[in-house]
Order: C-alpha cells, then sequence, then structure tokens
C-alpha cells in the first residue's frame, strides 16, 4: 500500500513539474533584453511591469521593478535597481 501511494506522490510531482516548466519557458521568452539578466535573478514579466531580484554593489539582492511603458532601450541593473537605458 505504501509503494502504491509512494508512485502515485511521485506521479503527482512530475506531472506538475512538467507543467511547470514550459511556463517558466513562456515567461523567459517575454523578458525584455539587456544586461540586467546576467546580473538579475528570478525575473518576470507581467502586462508592462518587469520585477526581478538584483544585486546592488555589495552583493545584496533587492527586488526591483521597472514599468515598461515607454522604455525602449536596453534596460539594465544600476546598483539593486531595475534602470531604463545606461
Amino acid at each position: 500500500m505504501k509503494a502504491i501511494t509512494m508512485i502515485k506522490t511521485l506521479g503527482l510531482a512530475f506531472a506538475v513539474l512538467g507543467l511547470a516548466v514550459p511556463a517558466a519557458q513562456a515567461d523567459m521568452k517575454n523578458l525584455p533584453e539587456g544586461s540586467y539578466q546576467y546580473s538579475c535573478m528570478g525575473c518576470m514579466r507581467n502586462l508592462d511591469m518587469l520585477t526581478c531580484t538584483c544585486p546592488d554593489e555589495k552583493g545584496m539582492m533587492k527586488p526591483a521593478n521597472l514599468h515598461l511603458a515607454g522604455c525602449s532601450r536596453e534596460i539594465s541593473n544600476r546598483n539593486g535597481q531595475l534602470v531604463c537605458g545606461n
């Protein structure tokens, strides 16, 4: 009985992971280009808002947001803040 429960649990876990990976990849495709991608983590785009966790100049990770409306230049990380242009 324990073996069946374990198999069902693993099957559910793989099913959830299988669905989560393509969704995460889809979010990555919608991210705007920029050098922030080399230093920031966990970036997500929701409509015109870009949200990431970015290191400041001391290496401390900070939440960072940027409204993308009107930003047509490269996005970068400046001291833990997302900025449009250099």
